[in-house]
């Protein structure tokens, strides 16, 4: 986060189980970050087809941001995990 913006958001781990969650995921990945970096919240709409996915997603960068939140002294990386997603931040 820089200035209380969303910077950059990026998935650590996507479910890989098999070729379907693979060939679902990462477009959806690409997808939710847009979303996320365009609407500056976690509060975006799942992928239409990758709804496991989206979820989790979601709810991982929820949980980054409310750990920002919390705490002044955080690290510039906040790592969640499975399935996960980091938020990058700039001091």
């Amino acid at each position: 986060m820089a200035d209380g913006r969303i910077t950059h958001v990026a998935a650590v781990e996507l479910p890989h189980g098999n070729p379907m969650d693979l060939e679902l995921s990462k477009p959806a990945a690409r997808t939710l970050e847009r979303e996320i970096l365009q609407a500056q919240s976690a509060d975006v709409d799942v992928v239409s087809g990758a709804t496991y996915t989206s979820t989790g997603y979601l709810a991982s960068v929820q949980a980054a941001l409310d750990r920002l939140s919390v705490s002044t002294s955080e690290t510039p990386r906040v790592l969640v995990t499975a399935p996960s997603a980091a938020i990058t931040t700039a001091s």
